[in-house]
This record gives C-alpha cells, structure tokens and sequence, in this order.
C-alpha cells in the first residue's frame, strides 16, 4: 500500500510517497517509480511533478508502482490570475427600446477560462441612452447616439461600445 501527499497544483508539487504493509508498518527499501498516464504535467524520479499549461482535473494521472503494487493520484491544475477579459459582442448595436446580453469570459495567461468574479458594469459615456444590468444587460432607451460600459472582473477592466441608432420609419411629418 502507498500512502501519497498530493494537493492542487499550480506550477510545481512534490509527491511523496510510503511504503507500508497491511498493518500500518513501514516497509523500508523499496523503489518507487513515478510516471503520468493522464497528462497535466511531468513528473521526474524523485516526485516533483511540474503542471502543464492547460489547467484541468487529471484524474488518475499521477502513477507511482514499486514491488508490483501500484497507486494512483489525481492532479488538479488551477488556473492561473486572470490577465484578460473578453466581451462579446465586440460592440453592441441597438435601436430604441431593444436589449442586449454582454458575454464576458476572464482568461488567465496561458488562456484558460475563469470564473468572472466581482464583475461590475457600469455606463462611462452616453448616459440617458442605455442601462445596464447588474448582469451585463444592456437596454437602450429612447434616443439615439453612441456611448461606451466600462466592465470590471477579476481586478481587471476594459470597455465596450454601444450604438443607439433611430429605430424603423413611423411617421413623416
């Protein structure tokens, strides 16, 4: 039986490893050969286990076998912080009285997704053109013109632009 130390990783962990009988007892001498069948990361013959780029539960990856007994562990590799934050649509274009959903996505440096935390958006320019939602619904209301939301996630920030343009022909005067 193995008994293994493994936690979430982020760049680097080292594994260890004991060797023990059915009772608890310490079973001395005995090699253990570390390995990855999974993907995740490397791993080298002293159990340092460096993670790949691509964050993702490895599940089973980790390998470690010696006197023919065999144990496996899951490697966890989180993200990275966020360094970017992506808006769709790039700009968004409405008429009178119509809405639109913002898509936001936050992305680390090795581009994995991450969850949006502490989002906030908020007119910067065009007030009493268009709202916006808490949850990034954009409303525009009666008058045409253009304007911009600022949008913060993750400690991050950036801005998207809204149009407003004259809604169909109703009348000629």
């Amino acid at each position: 039986m193995f008994q293994q130390g493994c936690g979430q990783v982020r760049l680097e962990s080292v594994l260890w490893s004991r060797c023990v009988d059915r009772f608890g007892n310490t079973v001395s001498n005995t090699s253990i050969i570390w390995s990855i069948e999974a993907g995740g990361g490397q791993i080298n013959s002293n159990g340092l286990f460096t993670a790949f780029s691509n964050a993702g539960t490895f599940v089973d990856t980790i390998v470690a076998s010696g006197a023919g007994i065999e144990q496996r562990v899951t490697a966890i590799v989180r993200p990275s912080a966020a360094t970017r934050i992506s808006l769709s649509p790039a700009t968004v274009s409405l008429i009178p009285l119509e809405e639109q959903q913002i898509g936001l996505m936050v992305f680390d440096t090795n581009n994995n997704m991450i969850d949006p935390s502490n989002v906030v958006y908020a007119v910067a320019t065009g007030e009493g053109l268009f709202t916006v939602s808490p949850t990034g619904l954009v409303r525009a209301l009666q008058n045409s013109g253009s304007g911009s939301i600022q949008v913060n996630a993750n400690g991050l920030s950036t801005q998207i632009n809204v149009n407003v343009s004259p809604g169909p022909l109703t009348q000629i005067g």
